[in-house]
């Protein structure tokens, strides 16, 4: 059992290394593809260094799209201060050298 409980222990932190997060920044972009993937959302912040330097991505199949797509542009428009988080193992396919990472959280200040 303890050796069970230190695989998930492992398990859980290994995959957390991959989360990279923005706190206090501001969204300064939000681009969107209709006809590249499925919908695309990039969405570009204020922060200059780290694996999501070029941004945040989403595909439209993402659960959270619509919401997430609201809450990007109205922090924009607001200049509201968010924090920001992504997997830095999924890149983004339509920049295979760029540094956008995935989105999973997106939350207005």
């Amino acid at each position: 059992m303890k050796n069970y409980m230190g695989f998930l222990g492992l398990l859980f932190s290994s995959s957390l290394v991959q989360a990279v997060d923005y706190n206090n920044t501001k969204i300064v972009e939000v681009a969107t593809y209709s006809s590249f993937n499925n919908g695309d959302v990039i969405v570009k912040t204020a922060a200059d260094d780290g694996e999501c330097v070029d941004g945040f991505w989403m595909d439209k199949e993402d659960p959270g799209y619509n919401g997430a797509l609201t809450s990007a542009v109205a922090a924009l428009h607001s200049k509201k201060t968010v924090y920001i988080e992504g997997d830095e193992s999924q890149r983004w396919i339509g920049s295979p050298g760029g540094k956008h990472c995935h989105l999973y959280l997106l939350k207005t200040k």
